[in-house]
Protein backbone atom coordinates (compact mmCIF):
# COMPACT_ATOMS: atom_id res chain seq x y z
CA UNK A 1 0.00 0.00 0.00
CA UNK A 2 1.42 3.44 -0.94
CA UNK A 3 2.53 5.79 1.80
CA UNK A 4 0.04 8.40 2.90
CA UNK A 5 0.78 11.77 1.25
CA UNK A 6 2.06 14.29 3.76
CA UNK A 7 -0.01 17.44 3.39
CA UNK A 8 0.43 20.26 5.89
CA UNK A 9 -1.70 23.33 6.63
CA UNK A 10 -0.37 26.17 4.51
CA UNK A 11 0.45 23.99 1.47
CA UNK A 12 -0.90 25.51 -1.72
CA UNK A 13 -2.41 23.90 -4.80
CA UNK A 14 -3.28 26.39 -7.52
CA UNK A 15 -5.32 29.09 -5.78
CA UNK A 16 -6.19 26.82 -2.81
CA UNK A 17 -4.40 26.93 0.56
CA UNK A 18 -4.81 23.92 2.85
CA UNK A 19 -6.29 24.64 6.28
CA UNK A 20 -6.85 21.18 7.78
CA UNK A 21 -7.81 17.58 7.07
CA UNK A 22 -11.56 16.99 6.61
CA UNK A 23 -13.68 13.87 7.02
CA UNK A 24 -12.97 11.45 4.18
CA UNK A 25 -15.76 10.96 1.67
CA UNK A 26 -16.98 7.41 1.13
CA UNK A 27 -18.56 6.40 -2.15
CA UNK A 28 -20.45 3.12 -2.60
CA UNK A 29 -18.22 0.29 -3.80
CA UNK A 30 -15.00 2.24 -3.22
CA UNK A 31 -12.59 3.12 -0.46
CA UNK A 32 -12.64 6.44 1.44
CA UNK A 33 -11.15 9.45 -0.33
CA UNK A 34 -9.11 12.03 1.58
CA UNK A 35 -10.55 15.51 1.73
CA UNK A 36 -9.01 18.76 2.91
CA UNK A 37 -10.49 22.03 4.12
CA UNK A 38 -9.01 24.69 1.86
CA UNK A 39 -9.42 28.42 1.47
CA UNK A 40 -9.40 30.01 -1.98
CA UNK A 41 -7.68 33.33 -2.72
CA UNK A 42 -11.13 34.96 -2.81
CA UNK A 43 -11.78 33.82 0.79
CA UNK A 44 -14.24 30.98 0.13
CA UNK A 45 -13.64 27.84 2.22
CA UNK A 46 -14.48 24.38 0.88
CA UNK A 47 -13.78 20.72 1.45
CA UNK A 48 -11.80 19.52 -1.58
CA UNK A 49 -10.70 16.01 -2.58
CA UNK A 50 -6.93 15.59 -2.24
CA UNK A 51 -6.69 13.63 -5.50
CA UNK A 52 -8.27 16.57 -7.34
CA UNK A 53 -5.79 19.00 -5.79
CA UNK A 54 -2.76 16.86 -6.59
CA UNK A 55 -3.60 16.26 -10.24
CA UNK A 56 -4.76 19.86 -10.84
CA UNK A 57 -8.40 18.99 -11.51
CA UNK A 58 -9.40 21.90 -9.30
CA UNK A 59 -7.44 25.13 -9.20
CA UNK A 60 -9.93 27.42 -7.44
CA UNK A 61 -13.49 27.57 -6.18
CA UNK A 62 -14.54 28.92 -9.58
CA UNK A 63 -13.66 32.56 -8.96
CA UNK A 64 -10.56 32.26 -11.16
CA UNK A 65 -12.28 30.36 -14.00
CA UNK A 66 -12.59 33.33 -16.39
CA UNK A 67 -8.88 34.17 -15.96
CA UNK A 68 -7.80 30.54 -16.35
CA UNK A 69 -9.94 30.00 -19.44
CA UNK A 70 -8.80 33.25 -21.00
CA UNK A 71 -5.13 32.47 -20.41
CA UNK A 72 -5.52 29.01 -21.97
CA UNK A 73 -7.26 30.40 -25.05
CA UNK A 74 -4.98 33.39 -25.57
CA UNK A 75 -2.12 32.80 -27.98
CA UNK A 76 -1.17 36.20 -29.28
CA UNK A 77 -3.67 38.67 -27.81
CA UNK A 78 -4.96 39.97 -31.15
CA UNK A 79 -8.21 38.02 -31.30
CA UNK A 80 -10.48 39.55 -28.67
CA UNK A 81 -14.12 39.36 -27.67
CA UNK A 82 -16.90 41.70 -28.78
CA UNK A 83 -15.19 43.37 -31.76
CA UNK A 84 -11.95 44.03 -29.89
CA UNK A 85 -10.07 42.04 -32.52
CA UNK A 86 -7.12 43.98 -33.91
CA UNK A 87 -7.00 45.30 -37.46
CA UNK A 88 -4.07 43.00 -38.23
CA UNK A 89 -5.94 39.88 -37.08
CA UNK A 90 -9.04 40.80 -39.10
CA UNK A 91 -6.83 41.34 -42.18
CA UNK A 92 -5.21 37.92 -41.69
CA UNK A 93 -8.55 36.14 -41.29
CA UNK A 94 -9.94 37.93 -44.35
CA UNK A 95 -6.84 37.06 -46.42
CA UNK A 96 -7.32 33.43 -45.48
CA UNK A 97 -11.02 33.59 -46.38
CA UNK A 98 -10.34 35.26 -49.74
CA UNK A 99 -7.99 32.43 -50.57
CA UNK A 100 -10.45 29.84 -49.24
CA UNK A 101 -7.96 28.69 -46.61
CA UNK A 102 -8.76 28.00 -42.98
CA UNK A 103 -6.54 30.18 -40.73
CA UNK A 104 -5.03 27.00 -39.23
CA UNK A 105 -3.81 26.08 -42.73
CA UNK A 106 -1.91 29.35 -43.32
CA UNK A 107 1.22 27.38 -44.20
CA UNK A 108 -0.50 26.05 -47.33
CA UNK A 109 -0.53 29.57 -48.82
CA UNK A 110 3.05 30.34 -47.94
CA UNK A 111 3.04 30.90 -44.22
CA UNK A 112 3.99 28.34 -41.63
CA UNK A 113 2.19 26.57 -38.81
CA UNK A 114 2.52 29.55 -36.50
CA UNK A 115 -0.13 31.20 -38.69
CA UNK A 116 -0.96 34.66 -37.44
CA UNK A 117 2.40 35.16 -35.71
CA UNK A 118 4.18 34.55 -39.01
CA UNK A 119 1.72 36.77 -40.89
CA UNK A 120 2.27 39.61 -38.42
CA UNK A 121 6.04 39.22 -38.69
CA UNK A 122 5.93 39.25 -42.52
CA UNK A 123 3.38 42.03 -42.99
CA UNK A 124 3.86 44.04 -39.80
CA UNK A 125 1.40 46.19 -37.89
CA UNK A 126 -0.95 48.56 -39.65
CA UNK A 127 0.66 52.01 -39.73
CA UNK A 128 -2.67 53.75 -39.01
CA UNK A 129 -6.28 52.83 -38.20
CA UNK A 130 -7.29 53.69 -41.78
CA UNK A 131 -4.70 51.41 -43.40
CA UNK A 132 -5.80 48.59 -45.66
CA UNK A 133 -3.99 45.39 -46.48
CA UNK A 134 -3.42 45.11 -50.24
CA UNK A 135 -1.58 42.75 -52.51
CA UNK A 136 1.65 44.20 -53.90
CA UNK A 137 1.41 45.00 -57.61
CA UNK A 138 3.04 42.50 -59.92
CA UNK A 139 2.98 39.62 -57.41
CA UNK A 140 1.46 36.30 -58.22
CA UNK A 141 0.27 33.93 -55.52
CA UNK A 142 -0.71 34.42 -51.94
CA UNK A 143 2.55 34.27 -50.00
CA UNK A 144 2.68 36.55 -46.94
CA UNK A 145 5.41 38.72 -48.48
CA UNK A 146 3.03 39.58 -51.34
CA UNK A 147 0.94 41.77 -49.03
CA UNK A 148 1.57 45.28 -47.70
CA UNK A 149 -0.29 48.02 -45.83
CA UNK A 150 -1.61 50.98 -47.80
Amino acid sequence: MPARALIRPGDTFGFWTVLAEAEPSVHPNSRPTRRLFCVCVCGKTESVRLCHLRRGATASCGCQAPKLISSKLTRHGHNGWKNRTTKEHRAWVNACRRNKVHPRDWESIGGDKRGFDRFLRDVGRAPSPNSQLIKKPGTDGTRPEHFRWL
